[in-house]
């Protein structure tokens, strides 16, 4: 296989219902060069039976069985393992277009980039009705800012710390020891993004959902 260009982590706790759908809205991307990690965080439903049977099929799905011990925990040991240049996170109730893997890396690479943000579309299953999508961090696409400018930008105009729509070159987690902090359980990728940001020196936006 070639060398990989992106680690998708895939926390799991629980979602038995919505995470078929969201492993094959990743398997089925455009960008092939990728690394699915799989960290099933002591799932009670059959969360891990569906895990295990897709991977049958899916040579580059990686399995991580551990204990409960929260989302934080879950990120931190696929991001040890990570070979890709770059980390996305994607949460198990979540699904991916088929391109959006190739534009994030697109737009990484062209840009030197170490974080690369897209803005975010909400699917309610059952209210179709009340779909929206959400712009995280309104610039131009290709303009370049830093990660101070980013964090500033953050704090006066937007609170979206998401890590679920960002895609961030894993240097930039490994070079700064920069972790999920295991103590919060609420909000905990808004305080890592913050840590990252401040380390990042180009920072940009793909204006798609």
């Amino acid at each position: 296989m070639e060398k990989i260009k992106i680690s998708v982590i895939v926390p799991i706790y629980n979602t038995s219902l919505y995470l078929e759908k969201c492993l094959r809205s990743i398997m089925d991307q455009s960008l092939e060069e990728i690394e699915i990690i799989c960290v099933n965080d002591g799932s009670i439903d059959n969360s891990l039976e569906i895990l295990k049977e897709i991977s049958k099929e899916e040579k580059r799905i990686k399995i991580i069985n551990q204990i409960n011990q929260g989302v934080s925990k879950a990120r931190n040991e696929a991001i040890r393992i990570a070979k890709g240049k770059y980390c996305l996170n994607i949460d198990s109730d979540d699904w991916i277009e088929s391109k959006y893997l190739e534009d994030m890396y697109n737009t990484a690479e062209s840009n030197d980039s170490d974080i690369v943000i897209s803005d975010i579309f909400f699917d309610f299953k059952y209210t179709p009705t009340k779909n929206y999508v959400l712009k995280d961090l309104n610039i131009k696409d290709n303009k370049i800012i830093t990660g101070k400018e980013y964090i500033e930008i953050f704090i006066k105009d937007n609170f979206y710390g998401y890590t679920w729509n960002k895609l961030i070159k894993r240097e930039l987690y490994i070079k700064n020891n920069i972790y999920y902090n295991k103590k919060i359980s609420i909000l905990e990728d808004l305080e890592a993004i913050l840590r990252l940001a401040y380390y990042a020196e180009r920072v940009n936006k793909l204006n798609k959902a």
